[in-house]
C-alpha cells in the first residue's frame, strides 16, 4: 500500500505562517481526519497534498514521487471540494464522462469504470440532470467524478457539510467501501458524529502544526484516561475538544 508524506512543511502568506514543520503521513486503506478550529491551516493543508498550492519549504512524497516544493507530478489524488463542482444541467453519467474526457481517457477505459461507480453509489441511469437530485445525491455525483481517474487517494473538505441523517449516513458507507478497496482518504470535519463512524486515524493541527495523530484505538484510550467518568465517544468528543483549543494540553504525539 501507498502513502503520501508530508515532511517539515512550511507555509505562509506574506508575513502570515499558515504551516509551522507539519509532518504527516496518509496511508491508502485508512480513514485519516483532519481536526482544527477556523483559521488553524486546513485548506492550506489539504490544497498541498492535493497539488493545488506548493509549500515554501519541505517535502512532499507521494507513493514515492514528490518534489522539494510540494508540488506532485501526476498524483493520483481526487479531491472534493466543500462546495460541489458539477455541470448541472448534464445527467450525472454525462458528468462522470466529462471528467473522463478531460483526464484525457479514452471510452474503452473509462466506460467500464464509470459503470461501476454508477451502480457502487446507487446514481441514477437516467438523462435527469444532476441540478434537479437531492443534496446527499450531488454530493454521490461529486465524490464519483472525484473517482474516475482511479485515485489512490481522496481528499475530501467538510463532505457531510449540510446533509441530512439518511445521506451522511449513505456517506459513511460510500467512504467504508472505497477504504475496503484501498483507497486512501483524508478529511477534514467539524461534525464529530460523522468522523466518529469512519475514521481510523485522526490529526489535529494547531497554530500551524501537528501535535497530535493517533489511531481510533489508540484515541479511545488516552480520551479515557482523561475523562474517566465519561463513555466512550463523550470522552473522545472532549478530549479533542480540549486538544485543539488549549494550548500546550500535553497531549504529545503518538
Amino acid at each position: 500500500m501507498g502513502r503520501v508524506s508530508l515532511r517539515d512543511v512550511f507555509k505562509s502568506y506574506g508575513k502570515k505562517s499558515v504551516l509551522k514543520g507539519v509532518t504527516l503521513d496518509i496511508h491508502q486503506g485508512e480513514i485519516h481526519v483532519l481536526l482544527g478550529i477556523n483559521g488553524s491551516g486546513k485548506s492550506t493543508l489539504i490544497n498541498i497534498i492535493s497539488g493545488l498550492v506548493s509549500a515554501d519549504t519541505g517535502s512532499l512524497v507521494h507513493c514515492g514521487k514528490g518534489s522539494q516544493s510540494g508540488e506532485v507530478k501526476d498524483a493520483k489524488i481526487g479531491y472534493v471540494f466543500e462546495q460541489p463542482i458539477y455541470l448541472p444541467y448534464l445527467s450525472a453519467y454525462d458528468n462522470l464522462v466529462f471528467v473522463a474526457r478531460m483526464q484525457g481517457l479514452v471510452k474503452a477505459d473509462y466506460e467500464p469504470r464509470i459503470v461501476r461507480l454508477m451502480e457502487d453509489f446507487g446514481l441514477p441511469v437516467g438523462s435527469e440532470i444532476v441540478r434537479n437530485l437531492s443534496k446527499g445525491m450531488k454530493s454521490r455525483v461529486y465524490i464519483a467524478m472525484a473517482l474516475v481517474g482511479q485515485p489512490n487517494f481522496l481528499i475530501l473538505d467538510e463532505p457531510a457539510d449540510g446533509l441530512d441523517f439518511v445521506a451522511a449516513n449513505q456517506l459513511v458507507r460510500d467512504l467504508l467501501m472505497l477504504k475496503d478497496e484501498g483507497v486512501g482518504i483524508f478529511i477534514t470535519s467539524h461534525q464529530f458524529d460523522f468522523i466518529w463512524e469512519t475514521a481510523t486515524v485522526f490529526s489535529i493541527l494547531k497554530n500551524g502544526e501537528i501535535p497530535l495523530t493517533m489511531n481510533k484505538d489508540e484515541l479511545v484510550l488516552k480520551a479515557r484516561e482523561v475523562f474517566p467518568e465519561r463513555s466512550e465517544s463523550s470522552s473522545v468528543k472532549s478530549f479533542l475538544e480540549a486538544s485543539m483549543l488549549i494550548r500546550d494540553f500535553g497531549i504529545g504525539k503518538v
